[in-house]
């Protein structure tokens, strides 16, 4: 994490459909290092598929 974020991104999806869209757009990344943290657990599904691809690109925000 100590690298810029040109180089490094981590990804923290708060629900199986964000996880679903942050891994789609980690595989289609070219020239940095994705970072993706999951758990094992079932989750809530707080967002829509349709939803969840709306914040992937934009980056870290608040969810209200």
């Amino acid at each position: 994490m100590d690298e810029k974020a040109d180089i490094v991104r981590i990804y923290l999806p708060p629900s199986a459909n964000s996880l679903r869209t942050v891994t789609e757009h980690c595989l289609r990344s070219r020239h940095y290092v994705n970072a993706t943290v999951a758990s094992k657990r079932d989750m809530q599904q707080w967002l829509s598929v349709a939803d969840a691809q709306i914040p992937c690109p934009k980056g870290i925000g608040i969810r209200e």
